[in-house]
C-alpha cells in the first residue's frame, strides 16, 4: 500500500490537474449553452434536474458516503472479505433501488400525461435515461474512491466532461431540455465503460473470491446507515427546493442567473477536491492513527485557505471580462457570484468534517440536529427568495453554512477533542509541510517531462 503522504500528494495533484481541464471545459459548456439556449429554456432544465437529485438519494439509500468509509475500513483491517460483500451488496441494493424508481415515475408520467399532456412523457423519459447513466456512473465513482484509486477518479471525470463538451459543441444548434439531458446522460455513460475498465483491473481481482459473511450492507445500515437515511432523502429534497422558490417567487430566468453563481462557486471549489481524498484516508486511519490524522487536517485547511483567498481574488478581478467577453447578458451577475464565493471561506473548516463524522460514527448527533436545521433550511430560504430574490437565497445559503459547520466543528472537538486551526497556523512549518512540498515538485517535474515528450 502507497504511503499516507504519497496518497494524499498523488490524489490532490491529478485531481487538480484534471479539476482545471475540467473547468476550462466547463466554460467552454457554458459558451456555448448561453449563446444557443434562452435564459428561460436554461432554467427549466435546472429546474428539472434538479429532481434527479432526491432520486439518486433515494436509489442509494442515503449512506453512499457510510458506503464508501465502510470499504475504506474494511481495507484498513485487511477484511478483503467484507469488502467485497459490500460491494456486491450495495451494488444490488443500488440497482433494486433504480427498478423501484423507474417504475413510480413510470406511474407519475402516465398521471401528468393524462392531465397535462405528452410533454411529459418525452419529459420523464429523458429523466430516467439521465438517471440511469448518473447512476451507474456514481456507482463507480464511489468504488473507486474506497479503493483510494484517485487518479484513475480523477481522470474518469475528466473524460466525462470532454465527452459532454464535444456533444454540446456538436449539437449547439438543436439544444434544449431535451437535448441537454441526453447529452449528459450520453456523457456519463462514456465514462461509465472508461470506468468499468479500470474497475475490471483494480477492484474486480477483489471482487473474485468468497463474502465473508452474509447481511453485511444491512448490519453497516443498521448500525450508522439507519441514522443517515431518512436525514439525507429529506436533505436533498430540501436542497432541490431551492430553484423552485426561486421560480416561484421570482422567474424562470432567475434560476439561470442563481446556477449561473453557483456553478462558478462550484468550479472553483473543484479545483482543490480534498475533501474527497480525505474521506476514505481518515476512516482507515482514524482508528489506528488518529494523532496523525489530527495533525493533517489542520494542515490541510491551512493549504485550502490560502488558495481560497488567491482564486478569491483573482476572480473578482477577471470574472468582469471574462462575463463581459462570453456572457454579456450575464453582466449584472458579477456582485452575486461574489456573494456565491464566500462559501470558499466556509468550507474551508468544514474540510475533514464529513471524513470525521462517519469514520466516528456520529449520524445520531447529525439526525438529532436535522430537524432544527432542516426548519431553519426552510423558512431562511423562503424568506431569503421573497425578500432578495437571488441574492437573498445566496446570503441564506451562506449563512446557514457558517451555523451547520461551528454545530458540528464544537460537538467534534468537545467529545473527540478534535483540535482547531488558528492563525499561527498559517505560519507554522514542520517536516509535513516539506515533504508535501517535494512531492508536489516532483509530481510537476513528472508532468513536465511527460509533456516535453
Amino acid at each position: 500500500m502507497k504511503s499516507l503522504k504519497k496518497i494524499i500528494v498523488e490524489g490532490a495533484f491529478f485531481s487538480t490537474v484534471s479539476s482545471f481541464g475540467m473547468r476550462g471545459l466547463s466554460l467552454i459548456n457554458y459558451f456555448v449553452i448561453f449563446r444557443y439556449v434562452m435564459l428561460a429554456e436554461y432554467g427549466r432544465f435546472i429546474l428539472v434536474s434538479s429532481l434527479t437529485g432526491p432520486a439518486l438519494t433515494l436509489c442509494f439509500l442515503g449512506i453512499d458516503r457510510i458506503f464508501v468509509s465502510a470499504i475504506a475500513r474494511a481495507r484498513g483491517a485487511g477484511e478483503i472479505g467484507k469488502a467485497r460483500g459490500l460491494i456486491k451488496q450495495y451494488a444490488a441494493a443500488v440497482f433494486f433501488m433504480l427498478c423501484m424508481t423507474a417504475g413510480g415515475a413510470v406511474f407519475l408520467k402516465d398521471v401528468l400525461q393524462a392531465r397535462y399532456g405528452v410533454e411529459w412523457d418525452r419529459t420523464i423519459f429523458s429523466l430516467l435515461i439521465f438517471l440511469f447513466s448518473q447512476l451507474i456512473f456514481n456507482l463507480v465513482q464511489l468504488i473507486l474512491e474506497g479503493f483510494e484509486e484517485f487518479n484513475k477518479l480523477a481522470l474518469l471525470q475528466f473524460i466525462e466532461a470532454m465527452v459532454r463538451s464535444a456533444f454540446l459543441i456538436a449539437f449547439a444548434q438543436a439544444l434544449g431540455l431535451y437535448t441537454l439531458l441526453l447529452i449528459g446522460a450520453a456523457a456519463k455513460l462514456a465514462a461509465f465503460l472508461l470506468g468499468a475498465f479500470f474497475l475490471a483491473r483494480c477492484v474486480y481481482p477483489v471482487l473474485r473470491g468468497s463474502v465473508s459473511a452474509r447481511g453485511m450492507l444491512w448490519s453497516v445500515i443498521a448500525s450508522q446507515g439507519k441514522w443517515d437515511m431518512a436525514r439525507n432523502i429529506v436533505d436533498d429534497v430540501a436542497g432541490s427546493i431551492g430553484v423552485w422558490l426561486i421560480k416561484i417567487f421570482v422567474s424562470t430566468p432567475a434560476v439561470a442567473l442563481y446556477s449561473f453563481a453557483q456553478n462558478v462557486y462550484s468550479i472553483i471549489a473543484d479545483i482543490f477536491p480534498v475533501n474527497s481524498i480525505l474521506f476514505p484516508i481518515v476512516s482507515r486511519l482514524v482508528a489506528t492513527e488518529k494523532k496523525k490524522v489530527y495533525r493533517l487536517i489542520p494542515k490541510i485547511q491551512r493549504y485550502a485557505l490560502l488558495f481560497y483567498v488567491v482564486i478569491y481574488a483573482l476572480t473578482l478581478v477577471f470574472l468582469p471580462f471574462v462575463v463581459n467577453a462570453f456572457f454579456p447578458q450575464y453582466r449584472g451577475v458579477v456582485p452575486i457570484v461574489a456573494l456565491s464565493l464566500l462559501r470558499l471561506f466556509i468550507d474551508v473548516y468544514r474540510i475533514g468534517q464529513s471524513a470525521l463524522i462517519y469514520a466516528f460514527g456520529e449520524q445520531r448527533f447529525m439526525l438529532a440536529i436535522f430537524p432544527y436545521m432542516f426548519v431553519t433550511h426552510i423558512l431562511l430560504d423562503t424568506v431569503s427568495a421573497y425578500l432578495g430574490g437571488v441574492p437573498g437565497m445566496l446570503a441564506s445559503w451562506n449563512f446557514r453554512g457558517v451555523i451547520g459547520q461551528w454545530i458540528i466543528h464544537f460537538h467534534l472537538k468537545k467529545k473527540h477533542h478534535i483540535p482547531s486551526m488558528h492563525l499561527r497556523d498559517l505560519f507554522m512549518i514542520d517536516e509535513y509541510d516539506r515533504v508535501f512540498w517535494r512531492l508536489i515538485a516532483l509530481r510537476v517535474k513528472q508532468l513536465y517531462t511527460g509533456l516535453r515528450l
